[in-house]
């Protein structure tokens, strides 16, 4: 197969699979995709397994681009005492290994064949509160095109509004949710995964079916109105636990800013690939002006002109693209990330834009 092929192959595909090897010293098996898929396999980075491509594959990289009815043989060498054989990759996105997916025990040499049951992306509980930029409350589900929500600018380290840029939507299915528990009495219920401001890293971290544990301890940004003031703070996470449920998803984006408070907690989507993170920030959680002009000189800025073939000036602008030059100088952001967040995204996203139309996966 071509790239070219690989990508109209991957443009509609909703689903993510991991395959684990079990704890044998030494063992194969063969992955077998189902026909019209246009899944690929990447490498474990720590050699704990290695991946050999047969039919209709191609290698670029550290990667095995697979098409319709390919398979690849996975050989585990038990080592360091890592039970885990690796990742499946679908759409470009690399996929931590978790319970979030469906799991394929191997218990000796063999051949399994794929039928992916899982979802890409991360997202919200659909009754989940997100604060619209009066202060008043609506479930995620219901956020459209229209709202103008709560926002945080971390330009000026005060919130302000902004406009919902897209609508991220899961369609309803079984699936795994992770509850996590603030010590302010809330629990948001997050599939897969999602960003939460953590503000002692002063940055956005990724939570999902793994970090949720990490993450126990450590402290939150939140912020509410009530009687017309603002007032922000800070919430312990005291607890995770996965459940499982039938349930949509939905995760809504704001124009220039990305993050939204959810359930009063400041949250952004977690494909974020580079797109926060890239300034420092004092503690305010103001991005510092003379630091973040020192990498604007070192790093420099993406022209539209250099990107107008992949997105349109609207997108561009919202997504504040133009300061991806310096994620990607500091390597917070490589250009293979960059271009999955583009093939994935980008059409959705625009079609949102036009139209108000979601696009359900």
């Amino acid at each position: 197969c071509t790239l070219q092929n690989h990508t109209e192959l991957t443009a509609e595909i909703k689903t993510v699979i991991k395959v684990t090897i079990n704890t044998l010293e030494y063992t194969t098996v063969t992955v077998k995709f189902p026909s019209g898929s246009g899944y690929y396999a990447s490498l474990n980075s720590n050699k704990y397994y290695d991946l050999i491509p047969f039919d209709n594959a191609e290698q670029k990289t550290d990667v095995y681009y697979v098409t319709s009815d390919s398979t690849i043989q996975a050989k585990y060498t038990k080592n360091s005492g890592s039970d885990n054989g690796g990742n499946i990759k679908q759409s470009n996105q690399t996929i931590n290994l978790g319970t979030s997916y469906s799991s394929y025990i191997v218990l000796s040499s063999g051949e399994v064949t794929v039928n992916p049951t899982g979802s890409s992306g991360g997202c919200l509980a659909p009754e989940t509160l997100i604060t619209l930029a009066d202060g008043t409350k609506k479930m995620v589900k219901d956020i459209s095109k229209d709202d103008l929500l709560l926002v945080f600018d971390h330009n000026t380290g005060s919130i302000t509004t902004g406009k919902v840029l897209f609508q991220f939507v899961g369609g309803e299915k079984q699936i795994n949710v992770i509850n996590l528990v603030f010590d302010n009495g809330t629990t948001i219920k997050v599939i897969v995964s999602h960003g939460f401001f953590d503000i002692d890293s002063r940055e956005y971290v990724k939570i999902d079916d793994v970090s949720c544990f990490e993450y126990i301890g450590h402290k939150f940004y939140t912020g509410k109105i009530e009687d017309g003031t603002y007032i922000s703070g800070y919430s312990t996470l005291i607890n995770a636990f996965i459940t499982t449920e039938t349930t949509g998803y939905y995760s809504p984006i704001s124009v220039g800013y990305l993050n939204t408070f959810t359930e009063d907690f400041l949250t952004i989507p977690d494909e974020h690939y580079g797109l926060v993170n890239y300034f420092e920030m004092d503690d305010t959680f103001k991005y510092i002006e003379e630091l973040k002009q020192q990498d604007i000189e070192t790093y420099g800025l993406f022209d539209y002109e250099e990107l107008s073939m992949y997105m349109s000036k609207e997108i561009f602008d919202a997504f504040n693209v133009k300061y991806l030059k310096i994620a990607l100088g500091k390597g917070i952001l490589t250009y293979e990330e960059l271009f999955r967040v583009i093939d994935i995204y980008v059409p959705m996203i625009q079609k949102y834009i036009d139209t108000g139309e979601v696009t359900i996966v």
